[in-house]
């Protein structure tokens, strides 16, 4: 339980679902935890679950859907007076439901942006200063999900997650 009393945690989409649940886990453990939400007032729910648990919280807010959006969260997070021990990238989109050959190249692009690159803008933002600091836990969320074609967008992108977090665990060793 030790592990994690005063670290501070970062989880991507915990303004609800499966987010607000880490959330509400890591500060089970002591945890402080830093909410992510699209929007500020998004994050209240999250911040009212959280107070039982008596952690420290703070909210950053932003989209993860453009380069410029994961800049800002990271910029939001470098602000405050904490440093960062575990990111959780948790946020994800799902892609459209439609026929494989009819998937257009901007939703293979939106569900990339999103599920891959923005996780991977916030490993290589974060990473190096918890290798600094010889402490740091990252956990990139994926699916199981498969012989679904309808979703392939969805699931090449997190296929792609498990092969990038495969690497930077050896990056990491």
């Amino acid at each position: 339980m030790k592990l994690l009393e005063n670290k501070w945690a970062l989880i991507t989409g915990s303004s609800r679902g499966i987010g607000q649940q880490i959330a509400m886990g890591l500060a089970e453990r002591k945890c402080n935890i830093i909410v992510h939400a699209r929007k500020a007032e998004n994050a209240d729910k999250t911040i009212g679950l959280l107070k039982p648990y008596g952690v420290k919280t703070h909210v950053v807010t932003g989209v993860l859907d453009s380069v410029e959006g994961v800049e800002g969260i990271i910029r939001a997070v470098e602000a405050l007076p904490v440093k960062l021990d575990i990111l959780y990238n948790n946020a994800a989109i799902m892609s459209k439901w439609q026929p494989m050959w009819q998937i257009p190249q901007a939703e293979w692009l939106r569900v990339f942006q999103t599920n891959l690159c923005a996780m991977v803008q916030l490993c290589t933002a974060f990473a190096p200063g918890m290798k600094e600091r010889g402490f740091g836990r990252i956990i990139n969320l994926t699916s199981g999900i498969k012989d679904n074609p309808e979703l392939t967008p969805y699931s090449v992108s997190k296929a792609a997650v498990d092969k990038y977090s495969r690497d930077l665990a050896y990056e990491l060793r």
